[in-house]
């Protein structure tokens, strides 16, 4: 999608990046995206063409992956030729999904049979199909809320940012008639766009957002309509942000938006959401127009669990003096052997996907997180980075991600960098102290969280993408824990049964055949596992 008046800079502090009809190189693109507060999005300059185009900072990841392979007006010429879209709010939304999906398939040989494949899928009824009722006619039936479900808003203004705020038809007529005192003169006066109709729903729209991808009533840290109309005025999905709900057989079921950027911190000790469901069912009932998804509890079921796994791995960082008593690893399995067994039998009944036999054996294979505390600061690191790759794996094998509208998560920046610490660990850079061990940690928590924790990521991860960063972080770890002193020794056999429980876990054979060529008497006995 083009913007022909837009002008050739970035809104976000960048200078302006212009490319001519040379190839994209990582060199054209040589910025880190996690270090930027709030740059989520690039306007790029097509001299060739001239014309302005907007990627998202994931687009460009994606483009500067592709080594020059193919020329930034090859990859435009294609999107023209390939699609003929009539204009209108609607087409250019397809537009813009069509166009993700071919800058994905250009890094591959068989894009064009990919694409084929594509468009026979957009025609072919989902697997899962959502229906939609309205709010009205399920409120006063149960609400069936987790005891363990815990949230506090700490205030991070991550609700106001990188999240799309739908409007009914009422609210925007609401919003509309109120002449906003606070909003700065430049803004414009239509704040929103149409959402794409859907069959049997009543029409919808998006906020749009100002640069740094901030809300449009986002205004000096502060939202103008809370401002100036009060709490009550505020979109539904602000006011319920983190939770939302969804409509099983059993009632209706709050849950937790892993888009909160904050809700692992009180993960274990906010208040539980159990406590608020006279104030959800009165913020749900004063929306007329609020509809909820109704799926079966399966499904519900995956969605809790991707969840409380992204609360869990945050907490995961957090091992050793810092991890609360309440938040043992152990209880999240615990907690979980039951949703993993469900969707085990869910799945061996049906005949459209192959259950995975990796899977056995997840409730019965004992954790140890008393082990997993004593790790130092490089061991904590590695069962968490294990933890992340291996359930991604998991997550693509299941191919369920397009199903239920996951985030896609992208594994080729997190490859890189375990590449660059492998380097390092050869020259012999690897820290040793405890400060510098804590710098490393900090520096990954921050490109976890704004990469595998970003809703907007193309980059779709195969099993053998998952296989060879862990086969990475075998090294980086190994490696590390043997060049320190005494206790080293030791720290290496913890992460060693970590990574054993993982393996015995999921059953990886390419694993195994990638860690075989590694040099030590504690990996063969781990590949004895």
């Amino acid at each position: 999608m083009s913007t022909d008046n837009a002008p050739a800079l970035r809104p976000t502090g960048f200078g302006p990046l212009e490319l001519d009809d040379r190839p994209i190189t990582r060199r054209d693109l040589q910025f880190a995206p996690f270090e930027i507060e709030g740059a989520s999005q690039i306007w790029v300059r097509d001299l060739a063409l001239g014309q302005t185009h907007i990627l998202s900072m994931h687009e460009i990841d994606v483009l500067s992956a592709m080594n020059g392979e193919r020329s930034f007006r090859e990859i435009f010429d294609d999107i023209r030729s390939r699609f003929v879209v009539d204009d209108g709010p609607l087409a250019q939304f397809c537009e813009r999904l069509e166009w993700k999906f071919l800058i994905l398939t250009l890094r591959n040989r068989d894009a064009f049979e990919k694409m084929q494949r594509w468009n026979k899928l957009k025609n072919k009824p989902k697997r899962h199909q959502y229906r939609r009722v309205p709010a009205r006619d399920v409120l006063d039936g149960p609400f069936v809320i987790d005891p363990e479900l815990r949230h506090d808003c700490l205030h991070s203004g991550h609700c106001c940012r990188q999240y799309a705020i739908v409007l009914t038809d009422d609210k925007l007529a609401t919003l509309k008639k109120h002449r906003f005192e606070t909003l700065p003169a430049e803004r414009p006066s239509e704040f929103s766009d149409p959402s794409p109709p859907k069959e049997g729903e009543p029409q919808t729209h998006v906020l749009k957002r100002t640069e740094g991808d901030w809300c449009h009533f986002h205004v000096n840290d502060r939202c103008a309509v809370h401002a100036e109309l009060g709490a009550a005025a505020k979109p539904i999905p602000c006011r319920l942000f983190p939770i939302d709900v969804i409509y099983t057989p059993q009632g209706i079921r709050p849950f937790l938006l892993h888009e909160c950027a904050t809700q692992h911190r009180t993960f274990a000790s906010g208040t539980p959401i159990a406590e608020r469901q006279e104030e959800l069912r009165a913020t749900l009932r004063a929306e007329p127009q609020m509809v909820l998804r109704a799926t079966p509890e399966s499904v519900y079921l995956l969605e809790s669990l991707k969840v409380s796994y992204e609360a869990y791995r945050m907490l995961a960082w957090r091992m050793g003096r810092e991890l609360e008593p309440s938040a043992r690893p152990d209880r999240w399995w615990e907690k979980n052997a039951a949703i993993w067994s469900g969707l085990k039998s869910w799945y061996e009944s049906s005949d459209e996907v192959a259950w995975p036999t990796l899977i056995d054996g997840i409730a019965e294979t004992p954790h140890e997180p008393d082990a997993a505390r004593r790790c130092s600061a490089a061991a904590s690191i590695a069962v968490s980075l294990c933890e992340v790759v291996t359930m991604l794996a998991l997550l693509h094998k299941w191919k369920l991600v397009r199903n239920l509208n996951s985030e896609y998560v992208r594994l080729d920046r997190f490859q890189s960098l375990l590449e660059g610490l492998v380097e390092r660990l050869r020259d012999g850079q690897w820290p040793t102290l405890d400060a510098e061990r804590d710098e490393t940690a900090a520096y990954l928590r921050r490109f976890l969280h704004n990469h595998l924790d970003s809703h907007q990521a193309l980059y779709y991860p195969t099993a053998s993408d998952g296989f060879a960063v862990l086969r990475l972080l075998w090294i980086c770890v190994a490696t590390s824990v043997e060049a320190s002193a005494d206790e080293g020794l030791d720290e290496l056999a913890l992460v060693h049964r970590e990574l054993a429980w993982w393996l015995t876990l999921f059953r990886f054979d390419e694993v195994r055949a990638a860690l075989s060529d590694l040099p030590s008497a504690e990996t063969e006995a781990l590949l004895e596992c």
